[in-house]
């Protein structure tokens, strides 16, 4: 895992002495966490490219950037490639002759020897820029893995072409050529919309996120930019039982600890951690494990931790267990810490005790293996059944619909107990289901209806049938994407810390899809094939828990420890949201979930995060 970056310079732009470099390196700079072992820059005519490395397989050699024997092509590249060992031979039979055991040299081989077609032999996670020189011109490639696990992103200014693997990066090379980043208004009403902005888009005007397996082609000579074919997800398996499943989890996870620094798991208590953690230790292993542990009073705290769940999935399998205890006082600490980690925006609170679950693991390990990726695989998550009533309840005329959502506004907006917490729940299931789209984020729905202006949704993100793989699609294109992998790479990657996921294996992925959606989910339970494996090696008291979520008990924080900051940060400006929010909307938000009359935490959470990050940048 690493980060890279690079510069191609206009074809009319007169390049100053030095200049590649250092605008090279202030990217470089700007993410100088997600490389602490070395680092190195390649200068070509009109080209530079910049590598930051974290050192996981062979460690000794593997630097970066790497050039083919003849100097033509040179790669930059980030993430894990798991079945390089596989495809070494091969390429070592048509002539290559390796210099290092790095999977970076299996893919720069592969390019030489195959071009872009050696893509679709590779099982794993990757961003690359792999430059190429041919007849006195440089031609870039950037490309991101099948599935979006690692991130690239692009900007256009005048005078160059800069990639980088977080934004911070483009940033710092906009600033530095002269450019004043400008937020896009529409990218933060989907924000806002989501929790998340959709690839392309990102909340910078004229700055482009490469979609999940996109591929672009930059000509120096002449600036141009060819947008190439997509790798497609995996095709789907000719066999999809769960026995099939549990072969292909039990060769993703052996894959995926590969690595020649020390390895743990990220484990939660949930269904999908808990069981690449029994697959490992049924290798013979004893794994180290990693959880959080939220102490502190209150029925948020209470309701947000697992870690008694962790400790005893522990125990059952032998690992060496730590928990990370984390209170409101370091989740206070910590605020802008994780904010900043995110890079862009994710309104998904989370990010919180991921980094310091993170930091707390990096004093151990190097690389962590995680769940990411069960849910969206597997329809785990609750808007898979809501799917289904949203459906029904379009199909329902006016005259029914507009009374019952009328009604709904009556019952309690703030959490209780009893009949009045049965009623609330009712109101925010109500809520969801009117809700047309797909994904129901902090201003989705009649919750946004003040947004100025309104979200342009993608189609995915809007009346998703109930359909196994449109949802599954939806799925892939949007939280997972959009939230989830960023989130956690950008997190992790502040610590240093490589995450692996090894339910995105591309053999798992493969038989997901050929899963129907009755295999995956009936009624309120959903992963059935996760929890039929796991079922199998732990008590029903865990198997068949519902599912949690990595919550964090903000509702309770934002009332106590977090409130002045709240206050600081959301209703000392005029022009809340980016301008996208009346002041008069904000104040209600805040002054309604302070005195306990309603619950506001998403949204709440979903403007400090935004806020946060602009105050960063400058940005207005």
């Amino acid at each position: 895992m690493c980060g890279i970056c690079g510069v191609v310079w206009r074809p009319d732009q007169k390049i100053e002495a030095g200049a590649s470099e250092r605008v090279t390196r202030v990217m470089m700079a700007a993410m100088k966490h997600r490389g602490p072992d070395g680092e190195g820059v390649h200068l070509g005519q009109r080209v530079a490219l910049g590598h930051l490395r974290l050192a996981v397989i062979d460690v000794e050699s593997g630097a970066q950037p790497m050039s083919a024997p003849d100097g033509r092509t040179t790669l930059i590249f980030n993430g894990e490639i798991y079945n390089f060992q596989d495809l070494r031979p091969d390429l070592a039979a048509r002539g290559w002759n390796f210099q290092t055991r790095s999977d970076t040299e299996v893919v720069l081989a592969g390019h030489v020897l195959e071009g872009d077609a050696a893509d679709r032999r590779l099982n794993g996670m990757y961003a690359y820029a792999r430059l190429e020189q041919t007849g006195g011109s440089e031609v870039v490639t950037l490309a991101i893995d099948p599935i979006g696990i690692k991130p690239l992103y692009v900007a256009e200014t005048g005078s160059a072409i800069v990639f980088a693997s977080e934004l911070r990066g483009i940033i710092a090379a906009l600033e530095t050529l002269g450019e004043t980043p400008e937020l896009d208004e529409q990218a933060v009403a989907q924000y806002l919309a989501l929790g998340w902005t959709p690839a392309p888009r990102t909340l910078l005007r004229g700055v482009r996120k490469i979609p999940r397996g996109g591929r672009l082609r930059i000509h120096s000579a002449t600036g141009a930019i060819d947008v190439l074919e997509p790798q497609p997800l995996p095709a789907k398996a000719e066999s999809a039982t769960v026995e099939d499943l549990e072969a292909a989890l039990r060769a993703a996870v052996r894959r995926q600890m590969i690595s020649d620094v020390p390895l743990g798991f990220f484990l939660s208590g949930g269904v999908d951690s808990s069981l690449l953690v029994a697959l490992a230790a049924e290798m013979g292993l004893e794994p180290l494990t990693f959880t959080v542990r939220f102490s502190g009073e209150g029925h948020g705290v209470a309701a947000a931790n697992e870690a008694d769940v962790a400790r005893a999935v522990a125990s059952h399998f032998s690992t060496r267990h730590h928990e990370c205890e984390v209170t409101g006082t370091v989740l206070t600490e910590s605020l802008d810490d994780a904010l900043s980690a995110m890079d862009q925006p994710i309104a998904d609170p989370a990010c919180l005790p991921l980094l310091l679950l993170s930091r707390f693991a990096r004093e151990q390990v190097t690389v962590c293996l995680s769940g990411d990726g069960g849910d969206e695989l597997f329809a785990g998550y609750p808007r898979h059944q809501w799917t289904g009533w949203k459906q029904q309840w379009r199909g329902l005329p006016g005259a029914i619909r507009s009374p019952l959502r009328a009604a709904s506004a009556f019952l309690p907006q703030a959490p209780a107990s009893g009949v009045a917490e049965f009623l609330r729940r009712a109101r925010v299931g109500f809520d969801l289901i009117d809700d047309e789209n797909y994904f129901s984020g902090p201003f989705s729905g009649l919750r946004g209806r003040e947004l100025d202006p309104q979200p342009e949704l993608p189609d995915w993100a809007r009346n998703v049938a109930y359909d196994g793989d449109k949802m599954l699609e939806a799925d892939f294109a949007g939280e997972l994407v959009g939230q989830m992998l960023p989130k956690t790479d950008h997190v992790s990657m502040s610590a240093s810390l490589e995450c692996r996921v090894p339910l995105l294996d591309l053999e798992v992925v493969s038989i997901a899809r050929a899963m129907s959606l009755s295999q995956k989910r009936r009624g309120a339970r959903g992963k059935l094939p996760l929890r039929e494996l796991l079922g199998r090696r732990l008590p029903a008291s865990i198997a068949e828990r519902p599912k949690h979520g990595f919550r964090v008990p903000l509702t309770s924080w934002f009332r106590g420890e977090l409130s002045s900051l709240v206050h600081e940060r959301l209703l000392s400006t005029d022009r809340p949201a980016a301008g996208l929010l009346p002041v008069s909307a904000v104040q209600r938000l805040v002054d309604q979930h302070m005195s306990g009359a309603a619950e506001h935490s998403s949204q709440i959470w979903s403007l400090l995060a935004l806020h946060t990050w602009m105050d960063r940048h400058g940005l207005k």
